[in-house]
Order: structure tokens, then C-alpha cells, then sequence
């Protein structure tokens, strides 16, 4: 955790140095390079136009959400893969909430702190489902489910959990 929060200080910090050498008006490199507009809503809407395939972006996002499930996935060469399902909700009148929801990639730099398995007092760091996370990635696929519906796959950068 400690790392994670050194990481993003010194992010924050060349960010914040590079933003008066930049020359653009009416808007700055941050926004530029990060969206803070794009939520888990958003961004699951916007995958259900979007074809499925591959996504070529140099958009990064921070999203939040719940951490619903998450599956370590097999690989043919032996690398760690997991796919942690972010999901947030809305509510659509009075009766009826919709579910968004986006997939993150999380590869071998996250293995240690993911479980798929239920903890009964998980660690500040560990990342299980019915947590709250707050992820900085980007979209690298649009994925069609067995519903029909389009899934966003946001390959984690990094990964703060919310307790």
C-alpha cells in the first residue's frame, strides 16, 4: 500500500510540474492524458456502441466501483491473469436499478494482493470481491457477453482498495 501511495504521489507530482511548461489553452496535459469524466456508467454505455474487438486509446481513466467477483484466469504460458468485475448502479425511477459494470485486467504486479477465494477479515490492500476499489487503467477490448450486452475490459495501472 505504501508503494501504491509513493506511486501515485509521484504521478500526481510530475503531473502537477509538467501542467505550466505546457502550452495549450483552455485545457492542461492532465486533461489531456486523464479523463476524470468517464465513470463505470459511462464507460459501460458507451462500450454498448462501440464495436467488439480491440480498443486502440491513449485515454486513461480512474474509475470506482464494487468489486462484484474476481476470477484468476489460466494462461498458456503460465503468467498471472485476473479479471476483477467492477460494477456500479442507478436507479431508473423508483423501481428498477440498473447495473453497469466493467471488467478490470489485472496482470502479475497485482497477484499478490488478489483473491478469488472469500476472506473473512481481508487486509487493507487485499482485493476480494464486496470490496470498493478505485482503479487507474485503460481500455484495451470491448467484449460481447453471452446477453448479448458489450463489456469494457480496463487493463489495471493501478489499483487502491476503499475500506
Amino acid at each position: 500500500m505504501r508503494i501504491i501511495r509513493m506511486s501515485l504521489a509521484i504521478i500526481t507530482v510530475l503531473f502537477v510540474s509538467l501542467l505550466p511548461v505546457h502550452g495549450q489553452t483552455g485545457g492542461s496535459l492532465l486533461d489531456d492524458v486523464l479523463n476524470f469524466d468517464i465513470t463505470v456508467r459511462v464507460l459501460y454505455e458507451q462500450a454498448q456502441r462501440m464495436p467488439v474487438g480491440p480498443v486502440e486509446t491513449d485515454d486513461w481513466y480512474i474509475l470506482d466501483g464494487h468489486v462484484a467477483a474476481v476470477s484468476i484466469l489460466p494462461t498458456d504460458d503460465g503468467s498471472y491473469l485476473a479479471e476483477i468485475e467492477l460494477v456500479t448502479g442507478s436507479w431508473d425511477g423508483l423501481r428498477r436499478v440498473n447495473l453497469h459494470r466493467v471488467i478490470i485486467i489485472a496482470t502479475e504486479a497485482f497477484e499478490d494482493r488478489i483473491s478469488a477465494r472469500p476472506v473473512a477479515q481481508p487486509g487493507p490492500d487485499l482485493i476480494v470481491a464486496g470490496i470498493d476499489i478505485l482503479v487507474a487503467g485503460r481500455v484495451t477490448e470491448i467484449r460481447r457477453e453471452s446477453t448479448g450486452r458489450r463489456v469494457p475490459l480496463v487493463r489495471a495501472e493501478r489499483i487502491r482498495t476503499r475500506r
